[in-house]
């Protein structure tokens, strides 16, 4: 599982390296693009980020900044994306070779699947209990 919160620069940590034929059979160390994919609307982003982790960390761990932009900004070889609020999100993420590639057709596969827990800004609405009043507000989108 992914989680992301909006207009946030997000440390995201997953296991991608050890999963690779690229790194298993080539001893390559592998780049990876992300597809985030709305099941509501069938949206689908792809983007790269840098793997900040250590080289030597690398077949334990991946580490990424994925910094979701809270507007229309985005720099998808950058890893800043915008993502719609309240849609669940899917993602698969590919190896490849190359840095800036944003194709899954020119990858060497899926390495890892799963979902996206994304928290929108709350600035859109608030949470808040009275107990004068017994009425509870929610966020409304």
């Amino acid at each position: 599982m992914i989680n992301l919160a909006q207009n946030t620069e997000n440390d995201v940590v997953l296991n991608l390296t050890s999963n690779s034929s690229l790194f298993i059979f080539n001893n390559i160390l592998p780049y990876f693009l992300f597809e985030f994919t709305s099941e509501a609307s069938n949206q689908v982003i792809y983007f790269v980020s840098e793997n900040i982790a250590d080289l030597s960390a690398r077949t334990r761990y991946d580490e990424f900044i994925i910094t979701e932009s809270g507007s229309t900004y985005t720099n998808l070889t950058g890893g800043t994306i915008n993502l719609n609020p309240g849609y669940v999100w899917l993602y698969n993420v590919y190896e490849q070779t190359t840095r800036d590639n944003l194709d899954p057709a020119n990858t060497s596969g899926i390495v890892s699947t799963g979902r996206v827990f994304y928290t929108p800004n709350t600035t859109n609405g608030y949470i808040s209990f009275s107990a004068t009043t017994n009425n509870i507000y929610f966020n409304q989108y």
